[in-house]
């Protein structure tokens, strides 16, 4: 966090498709929250057929809606990828700041450079039925 600009924001990919167990999620939602407080959780699922989230962890406030996309660009990236309004954009936010910390909360541990245990648990759980993130966190928000 130190190498961002001021302002700048952290944007973590992660899969959304029951690789992840919803232990190892909180495990890696606790380690952002306790660098970063405001932490929003996003579907960026792509044509139905990739299932992923995105994590947005600042250090200042960020608005979690979108009024309308800032420039002609930005809404046809958007609407390549099937997110044809901000409206479209907007109900993809999983968990809000408030909501992130709610569900990583009761994670036991975190992920750190001297105890890296995501990698250990990860491949453990990655042929087993995990659950998705996005039906993880409906309760939070």
């Amino acid at each position: 966090k130190e190498h961002l600009n001021e302002g700048g924001v952290l944007a973590q990919w992660f899969p959304n498709d029951g690789s992840i167990s919803e232990r190892e999620y909180k495990i890696l939602l606790k380690t952002l929250v306790s660098e970063f407080p405001y932490v929003s959780i996003w579907d960026v699922s792509y044509e139905k057929r990739l299932s992923n989230t995105l994590m947005i962890a600042s250090l200042q406030p960020e608005s979690t809606t979108v009024a309308s996309f800032p420039n002609k660009a930005v809404e046809n990236d958007m609407v390549e990828i099937g997110i044809n309004s901000p409206q479209e954009l907007n109900a993809r936010l999983v968990c809000n700041p408030d909501g992130s910390k709610k569900f990583a909360a009761d994670a036991q541990t975190m992920n750190l450079d001297d105890l890296p245990i995501i990698e250990f648990l990860v491949p453990r759980n990655y042929f087993g039925e995990g659950t998705r993130l996005t039906e993880m966190c409906t309760n939070v928000n």
